[in-house]
Protein backbone atom coordinates (compact mmCIF):
# COMPACT_ATOMS: atom_id res chain seq x y z
CA UNK A 1 0.00 0.00 0.00
CA UNK A 2 1.40 3.36 -1.13
CA UNK A 3 2.14 5.95 1.91
CA UNK A 4 0.20 8.96 1.41
CA UNK A 5 2.10 12.67 0.12
CA UNK A 6 2.31 15.53 2.42
CA UNK A 7 3.42 18.97 1.04
CA UNK A 8 6.12 20.56 1.88
CA UNK A 9 4.54 23.69 3.00
CA UNK A 10 2.95 21.63 5.65
CA UNK A 11 6.13 21.88 7.01
CA UNK A 12 7.57 25.14 6.37
CA UNK A 13 5.50 27.85 4.70
CA UNK A 14 8.69 30.11 4.43
CA UNK A 15 9.86 27.49 1.46
CA UNK A 16 7.08 29.07 -1.11
CA UNK A 17 8.73 31.67 -3.04
CA UNK A 18 11.27 28.22 -4.02
CA UNK A 19 7.99 27.15 -5.62
CA UNK A 20 8.14 28.49 -9.64
CA UNK A 21 11.91 29.17 -9.59
CA UNK A 22 13.72 27.78 -12.53
CA UNK A 23 16.29 25.13 -11.94
CA UNK A 24 19.35 26.44 -14.00
CA UNK A 25 22.27 23.66 -13.29
CA UNK A 26 22.24 20.28 -11.88
CA UNK A 27 24.88 18.26 -11.57
CA UNK A 28 26.20 14.94 -9.35
CA UNK A 29 28.89 14.10 -7.32
CA UNK A 30 30.37 11.21 -6.24
CA UNK A 31 28.72 8.44 -5.34
CA UNK A 32 24.84 9.47 -4.76
CA UNK A 33 25.10 13.16 -4.05
CA UNK A 34 22.93 15.51 -6.25
CA UNK A 35 22.71 19.23 -6.29
CA UNK A 36 20.17 21.43 -8.12
CA UNK A 37 20.39 25.23 -8.20
CA UNK A 38 17.17 27.71 -8.56
CA UNK A 39 16.31 31.22 -8.61
CA UNK A 40 18.64 34.37 -9.62
CA UNK A 41 22.45 33.69 -9.71
CA UNK A 42 24.78 35.26 -8.26
CA UNK A 43 28.94 34.84 -7.51
CA UNK A 44 30.30 34.37 -4.23
CA UNK A 45 33.64 34.77 -3.43
CA UNK A 46 34.91 31.89 -1.36
CA UNK A 47 38.44 32.54 -0.47
CA UNK A 48 40.84 35.57 -1.08
CA UNK A 49 44.60 34.47 -2.64
CA UNK A 50 46.59 33.26 -0.08
CA UNK A 51 50.56 32.19 0.33
CA UNK A 52 51.78 28.80 0.84
CA UNK A 53 55.03 27.50 2.31
CA UNK A 54 53.90 24.30 0.53
CA UNK A 55 57.35 22.43 -1.51
CA UNK A 56 54.42 21.39 -4.05
CA UNK A 57 53.87 23.97 -6.57
CA UNK A 58 50.37 23.16 -7.32
CA UNK A 59 49.86 23.49 -4.03
CA UNK A 60 51.21 26.75 -4.05
CA UNK A 61 49.47 27.83 -7.33
CA UNK A 62 45.97 26.91 -5.90
CA UNK A 63 46.32 29.24 -2.54
CA UNK A 64 47.21 31.93 -4.51
CA UNK A 65 43.99 31.80 -6.70
CA UNK A 66 40.74 34.03 -5.67
CA UNK A 67 37.94 31.32 -5.36
CA UNK A 68 34.35 32.15 -6.55
CA UNK A 69 31.07 30.11 -7.00
CA UNK A 70 28.17 30.78 -8.71
CA UNK A 71 24.80 30.00 -6.82
CA UNK A 72 21.23 30.34 -6.93
CA UNK A 73 19.19 31.52 -4.65
CA UNK A 74 18.13 28.19 -3.44
CA UNK A 75 19.97 25.09 -3.92
CA UNK A 76 18.64 21.67 -3.18
CA UNK A 77 21.24 18.63 -2.19
CA UNK A 78 20.50 15.28 -2.56
CA UNK A 79 23.01 13.41 -0.55
CA UNK A 80 23.44 9.44 0.61
CA UNK A 81 19.88 8.78 -0.96
CA UNK A 82 18.53 6.91 -4.04
CA UNK A 83 17.56 9.83 -6.74
CA UNK A 84 15.85 8.78 -10.26
CA UNK A 85 14.18 11.73 -12.57
CA UNK A 86 10.90 10.84 -14.20
CA UNK A 87 9.30 12.48 -17.06
CA UNK A 88 5.72 11.19 -18.26
CA UNK A 89 6.59 8.07 -15.64
CA UNK A 90 8.94 6.93 -17.43
CA UNK A 91 12.11 6.87 -15.63
CA UNK A 92 15.40 9.12 -17.35
CA UNK A 93 18.52 8.10 -15.01
CA UNK A 94 18.92 7.18 -12.02
CA UNK A 95 21.61 7.90 -9.29
CA UNK A 96 23.35 4.12 -10.92
CA UNK A 97 22.64 4.61 -14.24
CA UNK A 98 25.22 5.65 -17.37
CA UNK A 99 27.56 8.99 -17.02
CA UNK A 100 25.27 9.49 -20.49
CA UNK A 101 21.95 8.82 -19.08
CA UNK A 102 22.60 10.85 -15.56
CA UNK A 103 23.59 13.81 -18.01
CA UNK A 104 20.59 13.73 -20.14
CA UNK A 105 17.96 13.70 -17.57
CA UNK A 106 19.61 16.19 -15.85
CA UNK A 107 19.90 18.23 -18.46
CA UNK A 108 16.16 18.24 -19.18
CA UNK A 109 15.42 19.70 -15.38
CA UNK A 110 17.19 22.78 -16.93
CA UNK A 111 15.40 25.58 -17.49
CA UNK A 112 11.97 23.67 -15.84
CA UNK A 113 9.91 25.72 -13.04
CA UNK A 114 9.47 23.61 -9.38
CA UNK A 115 6.17 23.40 -8.97
CA UNK A 116 5.57 21.20 -5.82
CA UNK A 117 6.94 19.38 -3.33
CA UNK A 118 5.31 16.16 -1.74
CA UNK A 119 7.03 13.89 0.80
CA UNK A 120 5.94 10.88 2.68
CA UNK A 121 6.31 11.59 6.67
CA UNK A 122 7.00 8.12 8.08
CA UNK A 123 9.93 7.49 5.18
CA UNK A 124 11.33 10.99 3.88
CA UNK A 125 10.76 10.21 0.40
CA UNK A 126 10.02 13.22 -1.59
CA UNK A 127 8.96 14.32 -4.94
CA UNK A 128 9.70 17.49 -6.33
CA UNK A 129 7.86 18.30 -9.58
CA UNK A 130 8.58 20.18 -12.07
CA UNK A 131 6.34 22.36 -14.84
CA UNK A 132 6.96 20.05 -17.92
CA UNK A 133 5.94 16.78 -16.62
CA UNK A 134 9.10 15.90 -14.90
CA UNK A 135 10.25 15.07 -11.15
CA UNK A 136 12.93 14.30 -9.08
CA UNK A 137 12.25 11.55 -6.32
CA UNK A 138 14.72 10.98 -3.80
CA UNK A 139 13.93 7.93 -1.15
CA UNK A 140 16.15 6.25 1.91
CA UNK A 141 18.76 3.56 0.82
CA UNK A 142 18.32 1.70 3.49
CA UNK A 143 14.51 1.03 5.11
CA UNK A 144 16.06 1.66 8.85
CA UNK A 145 18.25 4.44 8.00
CA UNK A 146 17.68 8.13 9.54
CA UNK A 147 20.50 9.70 7.65
CA UNK A 148 19.43 12.50 5.88
CA UNK A 149 18.16 12.53 2.52
CA UNK A 150 18.50 16.00 1.35
CA UNK A 151 19.25 19.69 2.19
CA UNK A 152 17.79 22.79 0.87
CA UNK A 153 19.79 25.77 1.25
CA UNK A 154 18.47 29.40 0.67
CA UNK A 155 19.92 32.91 1.37
CA UNK A 156 17.31 33.94 3.92
CA UNK A 157 19.78 32.23 5.99
CA UNK A 158 18.37 28.83 7.10
CA UNK A 159 18.91 25.35 5.46
CA UNK A 160 16.42 22.63 5.63
CA UNK A 161 16.43 19.05 5.77
CA UNK A 162 14.31 15.92 5.54
CA UNK A 163 15.86 12.47 7.38
CA UNK A 164 15.04 9.31 6.61
CA UNK A 165 12.79 8.42 9.49
CA UNK A 166 10.78 11.56 7.94
CA UNK A 167 12.20 14.23 10.59
CA UNK A 168 11.91 17.72 8.82
CA UNK A 169 14.75 19.95 9.81
CA UNK A 170 15.30 24.08 9.38
CA UNK A 171 18.03 25.31 11.09
CA UNK A 172 20.37 28.77 10.83
CA UNK A 173 22.99 28.14 8.04
CA UNK A 174 24.52 31.23 8.86
CA UNK A 175 24.74 33.10 5.48
CA UNK A 176 21.93 35.42 4.64
CA UNK A 177 21.82 37.52 1.56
Amino acid sequence: MAMPYMSILDLDRSLRPLLGELCWEADWGEFTSLSLQFGTPRIELLREPMSSTSRRKDVRRNAARRLVAVRGRWMLWVQAAHWRVVRSRECLATGSTSYRRKQMALRDLKGQRLTEIQLVPQTGATRFEFDLDTALEVRRMDPRSKEELWRIYGRDGYVRSIRGDGAFGREESGSKE
